[in-house]
């Protein structure tokens, strides 16, 4: 993931009580200040940091890929710091924020392209790589 989405994260994990993705994003390449900078998401291709709008706020979302599932893994929302299931939040809406109302994705949430980060620079990665890493004599 982005740096832009991991400094968000960590703001609205933090955020026990209130929701809202733009806080979170506030700070980051990824802030918007004019909501028409915010590109439409089909439901079938959310990426973890695209945003959920309801009525009168937004939450990041965040998607857990599984391994050899074509269907794109576990989708959750991060309401007041707390992941929650994306099916709840859109058939009852959450606490404060109304209805659902769509998605949509920040500009600039994207990891750089190997050749958008110069000579000698490394695609950031999620988590441990697999397997050993160590090299031999």
């Amino acid at each position: 993931m982005s740096a832009s989405v991991a400094d968000a994260y960590e703001k609205a994990y933090s955020n026990k009580s209130t929701t809202d993705a733009k806080a979170a994003y506030a700070g980051t390449d990824a802030e918007w200040t004019d909501e028409k900078a915010l590109e439409p998401v089909d439901p079938n291709d959310l990426m973890s940091g695209d945003v959920i709008t309801f009525d009168n706020g937004s939450a990041m979302v965040r998607v857990q890929k599984k391994e050899g599932d074509p269907e794109g893994g576990d989708v959750d929302v991060i309401i007041k710091g707390e992941l929650t299931p994306i099916g709840a939040v859109i058939a009852e809406g959450a606490e404060g924020l109304g209805g659902f109302a769509g998605f949509v994705h920040p500009p600039g949430i994207e990891l750089p392209a190997p050749e958008e980060l110069g000579p000698g620079a490394s695609v950031p990665m999620t988590g441990d790589p697999p397997g050993d890493t160590t090299v031999p004599a």
